[in-house]
């Protein structure tokens, strides 16, 4: 999505919830790893 931020926290909250939803797991550990789009290469 063009224009579109997502933070890390959003995502991690995104995830947790998928895992507790789908597969009841209540409590995870999550890191993520952060930069900005213009520094991955594609």
């Amino acid at each position: 999505m063009v224009g579109m931020r997502v933070t890390a926290e959003e995502t991690m909250h995104t995830v947790q919830a998928e895992l507790a939803e789908r597969f009841g797991i209540a409590h995870s550990t999550i890191q993520l790893k952060c930069h900005t789009y213009q520094d991955v290469a594609h």
